[in-house]
């Protein structure tokens, strides 16, 4: 047996084989686990199609298989910035963004909200509550909780903040079992005014359009 040719056209590929004898042709009918037919017929199996002539042996692929063509779609292709009132950005970027079930935030600060973009409390214990309660607000505002936060990065601006985080931390997310991931860093370039921030990552079982 030798090899005839390969070709792919309108998205479909095709390989034939030039059989020397019928005799070949049935061992070639064998390799791809079909029973011999008269020439000039098709068999189908395994979501294949061969066909057989007098010397030669066709394989059709289908272009897709049926799973992914009946697939539904899995998240829409809009994508959704979430704002809550009282502690917006001062730049022009949203509190975070929401595209299908899949929320990611922008930084978030320790602010008391107002009517403006909020304030920074000078307390570190005040200013970390204000920040872990705001995290809560961001996450109902996509149409979540904070069951559905998956990971938190936090930003100290003074190792020695780490334990206040870790106090409300514990407050926020009570069983070690359940809790999301998270990564803190030491970095003293923060916002003005601000001694840590955060952002988060979240998977949301609510649709889309149930998000505020």
């Amino acid at each position: 047996m030798e090899a005839y040719g390969r070709f792919r056209k309108a998205g479909i590929a095709i390989r034939s084989v030039r059989v020397n004898s019928r005799r070949q042709q049935y061992r070639s009918s064998r390799q791809y686990n079909f029973k011999r037919r008269p020439g000039g017929e098709t068999g189908r199996r395994n979501g294949l199609k061969i066909r057989f002539s007098a010397r030669r042996v066709r394989v059709q692929v289908p272009p897709r298989a049926p799973y992914f063509r009946d697939r539904p779609t899995l998240m829409p292709t809009t994508r959704t910035a979430i704002e809550v009132p009282g502690i917006r950005h001062t730049n022009p970027i949203p509190n975070a963004c929401r595209k299908g079930g899949f929320v990611a935030t922008g930084s978030i600060f320790g602010k008391i909200p107002n009517e403006d973009h909020g304030t920074f409390p000078e307390s570190p214990e005040t200013q970390c509550a204000a920040m872990f309660e705001n995290i809560r607000r961001v996450a109902e505002a996509a149409g979540g909780s904070i069951d559905d936060i998956i990971k938190l990065e936090v930003w100290v601006q003074d190792p020695k903040f780490r334990p206040i985080v870790n106090q409300h931390w514990q407050i926020m997310f009570p069983d070690e079992h359940t809790r999301p991931a998270r990564h803190t860093f030491i970095s003293e370039d923060l916002a003005p005014g601000a001694l840590m921030q955060c952002a988060f990552w979240a998977v949301m079982d609510t649709e889309p359009d149930s998000a505020a």
